[in-house]
């Protein structure tokens, strides 16, 4: 996987041809797969969770869309992961990594 990056964005792409890199103009606050985001699309506060019991494409793909959707400086980004409480009744709970390690 390459890292695309600018002074506020980390695009984590898996497809090595993702097709052209844009600029990020002034009027852009980040990138999206290469596409620019108009900072009208930002938000001050996101919010996402999950398990995360082993990094794998779609936990990617959600932790660089929220990172992207952020406003650059001034927004806040919120990770939720499930406590191991939660997991109780979850298929093959017992194989899920303690919360403390998944934190990691």
């Amino acid at each position: 996987a390459s890292i695309w990056t600018d002074d506020n964005v980390v695009f984590l792409e898996d497809d090595e041809s993702g097709g052209d890199k844009h600029d990020v103009g002034e009027d852009s606050a980040g990138l999206i797969g290469g596409y620019r985001i108009p900072s009208s699309s930002l938000y001050n506060s996101v919010a996402v969770g999950g398990t995360f019991d082993g990094m794998h494409y779609g936990h990617r793909k959600l932790l660089t869309l929220a990172v992207s959707s952020v406003l650059p400086n001034t927004g806040k980004l919120t990770i939720g992961i499930t406590t191991d409480e939660m997991l109780t009744q979850k298929a093959f709970a017992e194989l899920i990594p303690r919360l403390d390690e998944r934190i990691q």
